[in-house]
Formats: C-alpha cells, sequence, structure tokens
C-alpha cells in the first residue's frame, strides 16, 4: 500500500512535464511558422521594390534617349543648307540676287557705320536699305514711322556683326535679304553652278547660320 502511494505522485508529475513539453513544442512549432511567414513576405516585398526600380530605372532611360534624339533633330533642322545645281553659272547668279552698287546708284545714301555706306529707297510706308560688302550685297525691308524707320537700325547692326563675324568667300556672288517686319532673312551664295540657301527668323541668325555651313 505504502509503494503505491508512492508511485501516484511520481506519475502525476510525470503527466505534468509531458504536457509541457507537448505545450512548449507546440508554441516552438507556432514561432517557426511565423517566422517563415514574416521571411517569406519580407522577401515578397524586397522583389517587387526592386522590380519597381528597375522599371522605373528603364523608363528614365528610355525617356532621356528620346528627349536626346529629340534635341539632336531639333539642332540639325535649325542650321540646315540647301542647295541646287543649275545648268549655268549665269543662271546661278540670277537665282541668288545679287545687287551690283550701279543699280542703287542715285537713291539718297545712309551712313551705317564701320565705313560702309548704304542707299535708302522709301515710298508708301515702306524703307529699303541696301548696302554691299565685298562679294556680297545685302538689302533690309523695313517701315517708316513718322522719321524714323526700322530699316536703317537693322542694317546698321548687321554691319556691325560682320565686322567680327565672315561669311562664306562665294565662288560667284551673295545676297542677303532681310524682311524686318515678317522676322524673315535668307541667305544665298553662289559655287560655280550651285547655289546655297540659309535662313532665319532674324538677319543675325540667318548669317550666322551661313557662317557655320562654311
Amino acid at each position: 500500500m505504502k509503494t503505491y502511494q508512492k508511485l501516484i505522485p511520481v506519475a502525476i508529475l510525470g503527466l505534468l512535464l509531458a504536457g509541457c513539453g507537448s505545450k512548449d513544442s507546440e508554441n516552438q512549432n507556432a514561432s517557426m511558422k511565423n517566422s517563415h511567414s514574416v521571411t517569406v513576405k519580407k522577401s515578397s516585398r524586397e522583389s517587387s521594390k526592386a522590380s519597381s526600380s528597375s522599371s522605373s530605372s528603364e523608363s528614365s532611360s528610355s525617356m532621356s534617349s528620346t528627349e536626346s534624339a529629340s534635341s539632336s533633330s531639333s539642332d540639325s533642322s535649325s542650321s540646315q543648307v540647301s542647295s541646287k545645281t543649275y545648268a549655268s553659272d549665269s543662271t546661278a547668279k540670277a537665282k541668288v540676287g545679287y545687287q551690283t552698287k550701279a543699280s542703287t546708284s542715285g537713291l539718297p545714301t545712309v551712313d551705317l557705320g564701320s565705313g560702309v555706306t548704304g542707299v535708302k529707297d522709301a515710298g508708301a510706308g515702306q524703307v529699303f536699305v541696301s548696302f554691299n560688302m565685298g562679294r556680297w550685297s545685302l538689302s533690309v525691308r523695313g517701315t517708316e514711322v513718322n522719321t524714323s524707320d526700322t530699316a536703317t537700325p537693322a542694317a546698321k547692326q548687321m554691319v556691325a556683326y560682320l565686322q567680327s563675324h565672315t561669311l562664306p568667300v562665294p565662288q560667284g556672288y551673295g545676297h542677303v535679304s532681310a524682311d524686318i517686319d515678317s522676322n524673315e532673312t535668307t541667305v544665298r551664295w553662289q559655287e560655280g553652278k550651285t547655289v546655297h540657301t540659309v535662313s532665319g527668323s532674324t538677319p543675325e541668325a540667318a548669317l550666322q547660320s551661313a557662317i557655320d555651313a562654311k
């Protein structure tokens, strides 16, 4: 009887220890499952971020390439030179529109600075100022308002600009036609039977395009 009484506490203690061990095992398994779930979610988020970053980088690179191509195209067209070849030198000269000093003799003269003298023709509210420099003839059209006009100041600016900028030397002749009111200037010059043409919204822009084409 005494032996039986001694065994009961031992058996109860064993059951208690077994229960605790089972609970610890369950807690450990649950902890491992939670840890695995967190790791998978974190990995998924990191993968998503990396994919988004890569997509953004590729998009930015594509936009940069497009802008660069667009810029290159714009620069090319802004200084484009068109050329046309004719049957003879005389035909090419006629297409250039060169004016000799003799063709404008007798008109009132105007000092354009830097030792250049031009001639002025006015009528019906319009003013034309013409002058020659080397193998080039230049003409400027503007409007007259009261006692002033828009052609003379523009012609003086062109003369000043050409003191530090040299136009191409034509194998023949060249002509510059500037219309101040319509913001259009055309530069043509002869190279044998070929005529080269550039244009610009201001006289300086057109002259610089011709200079760059040399």
